[in-house]
């Protein structure tokens, strides 16, 4: 895409560019449900918006498996056993 021979190579500008190239490029590709409306994808406020929102959510969602994990885990390791 740019002339250059080393990552290094890249201006802020391009490396800038590189990152928004694969974010939208990512929207693009999730599933038909997850995906951002053709409006949001249009207007770069509402897609900032789409955006944020998504990934805190996706964030709850991994604590919270984190999280249930964790319990199941400790409960199925607990003993019922007393030391004296």
């Amino acid at each position: 895409m740019f002339p250059v021979e080393h990552a290094s190579d890249f201006s802020y500008v391009q490396l800038w560019l590189l990152h928004w190239l694969q974010v939208y490029d990512w929207a693009f590709s999730l599933s038909e449900n997850e995906k951002p409306s053709e409006e949001v994808l249009e207007n770069d406020e509402k897609f900032d918006y789409w955006y944020e929102k998504y990934v805190a959510q996706k964030m709850r969602e991994s604590r919270q498996s984190e999280s249930s994990g964790r319990q199941t885990k400790a409960a199925s390791s607990h003993t019922n056993r007393i030391d004296f």
